[in-house]
């Protein structure tokens, strides 16, 4: 089975096209993850490159240092004048014995302020464009930050909390709108799912209907009814064996 190094450099065999598997059905393309993995690797293999050499050094300056502080001790003077600074030790570059060393020294010193400021050059250069991308992934799904004003409020916001991670940043400085946006649009489909069903046509039960009385129809048996049936002419005929 190829390892990942060997999948990211040979493109011949595994060309940009052919897609990998992340677990859990996600996929992504061989070129989007040496896009993505590209830029990193080269960014830790140079500070490696960068961190060993400032190692290198580092274990260099102490060993020419301490072969000072050694001489010095041997000719009665303080050795510690060997660590002190550039100025300190001028005094004893015009000595036969140690000018050697303090050259030395002095040399290592300024390769040493200078693989610090590279290295921390390199670093920052890697973080602005780390910083540039998130940006960019921010301005694209959330438009409202493609206003200059707004990145400033971002940028400066994330300075204020000292948290680096700018979509952290810029989930908590949208939380409460978002939260907004989702009530107000949850509203708006309920009013209109209740618009909706009140426009539906209503569907006819099965019931009869009762036909409602004549006027002059009592509403109730008993008295009232019997003194309106006496009061009709056929009735009372009928009632007295009239014909």
């Amino acid at each position: 089975m190829p390892s990942l190094k060997e999948i990211y450099s040979d493109k011949a065999t595994y060309p940009d096209t052919m897609e990998i598997d992340l677990g859990n059905g996600v996929k992504t393309s061989l070129k989007e993850w040496r896009n993505e993995l590209g830029p990193k690797a080269e960014f830790t293999q140079h500070t490696q490159q960068l961190a060993e050499s400032k190692r290198q050094t580092e274990a260099q300056l102490a060993q020419a240092q301490q072969q000072l502080a050694n001489a010095l001790a041997m000719t009665g003077q303080n050795p510690n004048h060997a660590t002190g600074s550039r100025g300190k030790l001028d005094e004893y570059a015009r000595d036969p014995l140690f000018a050697p060393l303090v050259e030395t020294i002095n040399e290592l010193k300024s390769e040493l302020s200078q693989a610090k400021q590279v290295l921390g050059q390199h670093e920052n250069q890697y973080w602005i464009g780390q910083h540039m991308k998130a940006i960019s992934d921010i301005q694209a799904r959330d438009p409202e930050f493609k206003d200059p004003a707004r990145i400033n409020e971002l940028t400066t916001r994330a300075m204020q909390l000292q948290n680096p991670n700018l979509d952290h940043v810029h989930q908590i400085m949208t939380r409460d709108r978002d939260i907004q946006r989702a009530s107000e649009k949850a509203s708006r489909e309920a009013y209109e799912r209740g618009k909706a069903e009140a426009n539906l046509p209503r569907i006819p039960t099965g019931m009869r209907s009762i036909p409602k009385p004549e006027a002059n129809v009592p509403g109730t048996f008993g008295r009232d009814s019997e003194a309106a049936a006496m009061s009709d002419p056929e009735l009372a005929k009928a009632m007295m064996g009239e014909a």
